[in-house]
């Protein structure tokens, strides 16, 4: 029925390829309406061999297909676009999913509360001005972004910058799953990122990925970080300009150098056999 919307929360794990949270470098003046609407915030995972994030994709396409089935008659699912296959910095094929979520709500539209920005989101005043445009940030649009350590055999959060995370991190994302219409008879299921956990800043994952799983992307990243260096190697060795007699100057000495169905709270996730397990809740 229109009017009910539908939401799953999912747990993926999987490493950050790439990465877009406030503050936002891009505005030297206060934002316009039109950028009001169109500004997220997004974060893009991949799995450089590990198992947890190949298993999440699975139970995605899996989810894609109950929304499907849960179409009104003469209506059609679009494909999930936020599932990607891409190449990836060892030159291997591999999925990669895109989670984002609106950093601005329209007044009118918002069920949540309303939030002040924070200094550390808008340093410079440029995103309050969408009120003036009739834009809210709410409850709904924002992001969590915390660190988990394993302390005594349990894992602990805390809150970090959103310039602590970065292209390279494992972390754990939290997102819902929500059903639009686009017209025509068509919907499309939205992939909105809510929370973000980097795991120390080291390989330590939950208990059920293995010491192998972390070996392997360990591995695949050293890997990555080899080519990367050896094509940024090649850049310089063929971009260099013809080599110029020295002219010493120093001596040695000198020289200086809108959403439509909605169930709330239900994590499908796996547990060591593959199946996933729900409901759950988003980490706190």
């Amino acid at each position: 029925n229109e009017g009910q919307q539908l939401e799953a929360l999912f747990a993926v794990q999987g490493i950050v390829t790439d990465v877009s949270l406030a503050p936002f470098s891009q505005f030297r003046s206060p934002i316009s309406a039109n950028q009001a609407k169109h500004l997220r915030q997004s974060i893009s995972l991949t799995g450089y061999g590990l198992q947890a994030f190949k298993i999440a994709v699975q139970n995605i396409m899996e989810l894609y297909a109950r929304f499907a089935r849960l179409m009104p008659k003469k209506s059609t699912l679009r494909p999930a676009d936020f599932i990607t296959t891409r190449s990836n910095a060892l030159g291997e094929d591999e999925s990669t999913i895109d989670f984002s979520n609106r950093f601005f709500t329209l007044r009118k539209h918002a069920t949540t509360d309303i939030l002040p920005i924070q200094k550390e989101l808008d340093p410079f005043d440029r995103l309050s001005n969408a009120r003036k445009h009739k834009y809210e940030y709410t409850e709904d649009n924002e992001i969590r972004i915390m660190e988990a350590k394993s302390k005594d055999n349990e894992w602990k959060f805390k809150k970090i910058k959103s310039s602590e995370i970065a292209v390279g991190d494992i972390v754990e994302v939290q997102v819902n799953f929500t059903l639009i219409p686009l017209g025509n008879n068509e919907y499309g299921l939205k992939a909105i990122f809510r929370e973000v956990a980097r795991f120390d800043n080291t390989l330590a994952m939950v208990s059920r990925v293995s010491i192998i799983d972390r070996a392997t992307v360990l591995i695949n990243l050293q890997k990555a970080a080899v080519k990367a260096q050896v094509r940024r190697a090649r850049t310089v060795k063929e971009n260099a300009p013809k080599p110029l007699k020295r002219i010493i100057a120093y001596t040695e000495e000198e020289e200086d150098d809108e959403a439509l169905l909605r169930v709330k709270n239900v994590k499908l996730t796996n547990n060591e056999d593959g199946v996933w397990a729900g409901p759950s809740t988003a980490l706190n």
